[in-house]
């Protein structure tokens, strides 16, 4: 573990390395907390989930539930840690789901979903009114969390690395780029005045909020009206020297539709 941030009053975030060979990619498990229980937001891989569990037990605080943003392994995998947790997922988890389990990530143990969650439903957890949107776009499944009206958690849909530098938005397997500035544009309609995130450090206050939104739009944009035909350099605000994980752009062009 890296560090554990405190976002504000009852909200902790546990950040991690994704992996040795990848130390510049944090894996970020945010937890709320309600006096001896927890709800997890992402749960890591197996050894991030753990950690998490056991650093919570010795603070006599139990994971109740676990809400994951999408289904991806980095964000997943970790489930199977908690055996007697509700886990609740997008309604569009299930294609994911077999994918983790049998073709990305088929070393690690996957947990299907307790509960599925519908778009604009809500639920409460101690002093937390949790309302979920789907935001679509880096991935079927993708949910928006806001917590208290205030805080928007966004999972993939805005990235950026271990030095705060700004990760080129990714469009998954089942993703979509026209989905994802819909995404970005939801965030922006929430008008909240925090984003979690979880790979990165929270966004805090209206403008940076805005401007983070309209970089990640930018490129998306920019792809589109070139239908695939633009280098990273020009469809990256500020130029690649300003960015991180670059070599997704390859990637995401395959899957412009």
């Amino acid at each position: 573990m890296k560090e554990i941030r405190e976002i504000e009053a009852n909200i902790l975030q546990y950040v991690f390395a994704e992996s040795e060979d990848d130390p510049d990619m944090e894996v970020n498990l945010t937890v709320l907390l309600s006096a001896d229980k927890a709800l997890l937001i992402d749960t890591g891989f197996p050894l991030h989930a753990r950690q998490v569990k056991n650093d919570l037990l010795k603070k006599n605080i139990e994971v109740e539930k676990v809400i994951l943003t999408h289904y991806h392994p980095d964000h997943a995998a970790g489930a199977c840690e908690f055996e007697n947790i509700e886990l609740a997922c997008s309604s569009h988890y299930k294609e994911n789901y077999k994918k983790c389990a049998e073709v990305w990530d088929p070393e690690n143990r996957y947990k299907e979903a307790d509960t599925v969650i519908q778009n604009h439903t809500g639920c409460h957890f101690g002093e937390f009114k949790l309302t979920f949107i789907e935001a679509p776009g880096h991935s079927k499944c993708s949910l928006i969390i806001l917590i208290n009206d205030t805080i928007a958690h966004v999972g993939d849909l805005l990235m950026s690395n271990a030095e705060n530098k700004l990760i080129t938005p990714y469009i998954s397997e089942g993703g979509n780029f026209k989905e994802h500035i819909n995404s970005l544009e939801k965030i922006r309609a929430l008008n909240v005045e925090r984003l979690i995130l979880s790979h990165g450090n929270t966004i805090s206050g209206r403008t940076e909020i805005e401007r983070e939104i309209d970089k990640r739009a930018y490129y998306l944009q920019s792809v589109i009206d070139s239908e695939g035909k633009i280098d990273v350099e020009s469809a990256l605000t500020g130029g690649v020297s300003n960015w991180s994980y670059v070599e997704w752009h390859d990637k995401n062009l395959e899957r412009l539709n």
